[in-house]
């Protein structure tokens, strides 16, 4: 059997393994077995077309097992990781979801007692335990979903700021047709927002489809026609968020990274340092130099920015797509929480912000049909020696994507042009060496 767990639960196609109905079934039985009798499991899911049946297939394998889980229907992914935390005695709850990615795809992202990712170790037993599950079908339906539990995560983001602090504002909602939509806007409007919504009718399958956080082209038209304040984007299942200013300025997960830790420094909470991963610019870690603010860099995948922030007991990081952890309120990335919290900043600089100056920076995503590891591609060292020579005292990342058969790689340089010839230098060396 393949290795199921990537760097962001298990990912796939939708129905294909290790999506398949079996496998999912066989999920379900394990998971059965490795719970207390007394304890909890959460089933949450986004709004793809595929998620109801991975819901009903999780849910049947736990329930051959005469285990209960709790359905809660659509919900994002951060709700998810605060009601796993606060809910009483709930061990692991999934999230079925593929967050950015197209309809297509799908996941199942698990969650601990403490809303984190599972460890490895748990991971590792789960995969065992799966090769010895091999028991008939039994379908069971799904029941309708809590909405009660989803009622005590929406009263806690409403607690957290002040009533009607965004009263008189204009503010546009790009939910992606996904988990967020219709409650992002509730929320909003609760604090007085005047709100117009963009990729807020999920159909199954136009989740992430030209809207949301990869795709701000729509929210920006909208910006634009509707003279608002900015618009805010999130993804398919909410755990990530940026911002646009009139009238096309986005604000990626850098800029609100900037934006925080400025903020929680003045209140004396910061310790004077945060975390960001490989692919953050370096103009971040310059600006924040200068205000003696120290940037430490993990591998890309907001779980090794999790882990960091623990391990030097700090309460920000985050990653340039958006994801952005502000530990003092919850172990994951969640994108409304920080919507709010940014907006709370802007709202009383009249939505001006002098940001820092970034660098020349391009990512370059390459289709690959096999992650061949690149260590073990002769001359890949000669190649990092050439491509060292030409980025001189800039940056580069090479890597594989963690959920798609992708090789992305990141130039960064203090001109355009070097960026140009080290992306020249790559395509090169993968028409030389990938077939």
């Amino acid at each position: 059997m393949r290795k199921l767990f990537g760097t962001d639960g298990i990912r796939g196609k939708a129905y294909e393994y290790p999506l398949d109905k079996k496998t999912v079934y066989n999920l379900g039985r394990v998971i059965a077995k490795i719970l207390k009798k007394e304890s909890k499991f959460l089933i949450g899911m986004d709004t793809r077309e595929s998620s109801p049946s991975l819901a009903s297939y999780l849910f049947s394998g736990l329930k051959s097992l005469n285990f209960e889980p709790v359905f809660l229907g659509v919900i994002s992914t951060p709700a998810l990781s605060w009601i796993t935390k606060n809910f009483e005695d709930c061990e692991i709850s999934v999230m079925i979801s593929a967050s950015h990615n197209p309809f297509i795809d799908n996941g199942l992202k698990f969650f601990s007692k403490e809303g984190t990712k599972l460890s490895e170790e748990k991971e590792d037993l789960i995969e065992r335990m799966l090769l010895e599950e091999n028991e008939e079908i039994i379908d069971y339906p799904l029941p309708e979903p809590n909405d009660e539990i989803k009622k005590d995560y929406k009263n806690w983001i409403i607690s957290l700021f002040s009533k009607n602090f965004l009263k008189g504002s204009k503010i546009i909602l790009d939910t992606a047709n996904g988990s967020l939509s219709g409650f992002a806007q509730e929320v909003f409007k609760e604090y007085g927002a005047e709100v117009f919504s963009v990729g807020a009718d999920p159909d199954g399958r136009n989740i992430n489809e030209e809207v949301g956080s990869l795709y701000p082209q729509k929210a920006i038209s909208k910006l634009k026609e509707t003279g608002a304040d900015l618009a805010i984007c999130f993804d398919g299942d909410g755990d990530r968020v940026l911002f646009i200013l009139p009238p096309d300025k986005i604000l990626d997960g850098d800029d609100i990274l900037y934006i925080l830790a400025l903020n929680l420094k003045k209140k004396g909470i910061l310790k004077d340092a945060i975390v960001a991963t490989s692919m953050s610019n370096l103009g971040l870690e310059v600006a924040l130099k200068e205000k003696n603010i120290v940037l430490y860099r993990t591998q890309v995948g907001d779980k090794y920015v999790y882990e960091e922030l623990k391990k030097k007991d700090l309460i920000l990081g985050g990653e340039q797509s958006g994801h952005i952890i502000l530990r003092n309120f919850s172990n994951t990335g969640d994108g409304l929480l920080i919507a709010l919290y940014v907006l709370s900043i802007l709202k009383e600089k009249k939505f001006k912000f002098k940001m820092f100056k970034k660098y020349p920076q391009k990512l370059v995503n390459i289709p690959v049909k096999e992650k061949i590891p690149l260590k073990e591609i002769p001359k890949y060292p000669d190649f990092l020696k050439d491509l060292e020579k030409i980025i001189g005292n800039g940056r580069y990342v090479i890597r594989y994507s963690g959920t798609e058969n992708l090789l992305r790689a990141m130039f960064e340089a203090e001109k355009s042009e070097i960026i140009e010839m080290a992306e020249k230098k790559l395509m090169e060396f993968l028409k030389n060496n990938f077939k």
